[in-house]
């Protein structure tokens, strides 16, 4: 089964839409929830020893499907120009690794991250989705996240495609939702489980 990634309604970068175009990818991404989960139950289901996962919105429902992105993520060697272009916008060198995660890994980490949120949203009360539109230099401007835990805005879709360069080093590694969820919900959200 080929991964279909989604049709993201606007082609530009966050930090360049405009604020109609922003509330735009809001209302679609709210839309898509469902939709994006129900895929992405049917793709991690086509693959063998992971027939019987379910998105149950569960927390013990991540671990099993951290194991399985780490086996998803695929990466591809920088050209020489994008290593260029990259060393131009630094402020100061730094190594740059010679490779990067492919664009269907990066829609793959934002199908899982649609789960991941809602996993945290269901089991927490207060938890709602918003747009995040201030300040511009936020790390998460113009994107979908969970807020209700004071001034902190939880943001699944970066923090899969954070996940998805630690698999890219070490398909191994310990770190998997299941433990980013139990972090959170031991320190950010203590008191405040349905």
């Amino acid at each position: 089964m080929k991964y279909t990634p989604p049709l993201l309604p606007i082609d530009c970068a966050p930090s360049e839409a405009t604020k109609k175009q922003l509330q735009e990818l809001y209302s679609w991404y709210l839309l898509q929830i469902p939709i994006r989960i129900s895929y992405l139950t049917n793709f991690v289901q086509a693959t063998r020893e992971y027939e019987a996962w379910q998105a149950d919105y569960t927390p013990a429902s991540l671990k099993r499907l951290s194991s399985w992105f780490a086996t998803q993520v695929k990466t591809q060697k920088r050209t020489k120009e994008v290593m260029q272009a990259i060393e131009r916008q630094l402020t100061f060198p730094v190594h740059i690794s010679d490779y990067d995660i492919t664009s269907d890994t990066l829609f793959l980490a934002f199908d899982i991250g649609m789960y991941f949120g809602e996993v945290m949203r269901i089991n927490h009360r207060g938890l709602e989705w918003t747009l995040c539109l201030k300040p511009k230099n936020d790390v998460n401007f113009g994107s979908v996240v969970l807020t209700g835990i004071g001034k902190i805005a939880f943001n699944p879709n970066l923090i899969c495609r954070t996940l998805s360069y630690s698999y890219a080093k070490d398909m191994n590694s310990e770190k998997n939702m299941l433990a980013i969820y139990n972090n959170w919900a031991e320190t950010v959200f203590a008191g405040k489980s349905k």
